[in-house]
C-alpha cells in the first residue's frame, strides 16, 4: 500500500478492486476516519497517515459481510434470481462469493508505506486529482 500526502491527509493506493477495496474501507472505518475517493478501488483517504492494517478476524469479515449483503450483492457476480432467495441464503452467498480467506490474506499483506516524491503526481493524476 502506496501512502501520498494529500490535502489534509493522506491517499493510500491499495489496488484491491471494487469488492475488496470497499470491504477495506469499511472495516478500516471502525478505527480510522476512511473515507472514499473517487476510485474506491485504487485509493481511499485517511486524515492521518496509516502506520498498519488491522487484523480482522474471519468472524469479523464474515458479520461485516452479512451486514452489508444488500450493498454487495450489486457489486459481486451472483444469479440473477439472487433477490428472490431468503435473506440468510443471499447473505451466504455474498460470505461465499467474497473469499473471506484471500480478502485476509490479501490485507494482511498490505504494508503502508510512502510513495517515492517521484510518484505522486503520477498516483494523484490516476485519480484525476491536482497535482500538489
Amino acid at each position: 500500500m502506496l501512502l501520498g500526502a494529500f490535502e489534509g491527509g493522506w491517499l493510500c493506493f491499495h489496488w484491491l478492486g471494487d469488492v475488496y477495496g470497499r470491504a477495506l474501507l469499511d472495516l478500516l472505518s471502525h478505527t480510522v476516519k476512511a473515507t472514499l475517493t473517487e476510485s474506491p478501488g485504487i485509493c481511499l483517504f485517511v486524515p492521518e497517515e496509516l502506520r498498519a492494517i488491522p487484523r480482522w478476524t474471519p468472524q469479523t469479515v464474515e458479520r461485516y459481510l452479512m451486514d452489508t449483503t444488500h450493498h454487495d450483492e450489486g457489486i459481486l457476480t451472483l444469479r440473477a434470481y439472487q433477490a428472490l432467495l431468503p435473506r440468510v441464503l443471499r447473505q451466504r452467498s455474498v460470505v461465499e462469493q467474497f473469499w473471506v480467506s484471500r480478502f485476509l490474506e490479501v490485507s494482511r499483506g498490505l504494508t503502508p508505506t510512502l510513495a517515492p516524491e517521484t510518484l505522486i503526481d503520477g498516483l494523484q493524476a490516476m485519480l484525476c486529482l491536482t497535482p500538489r
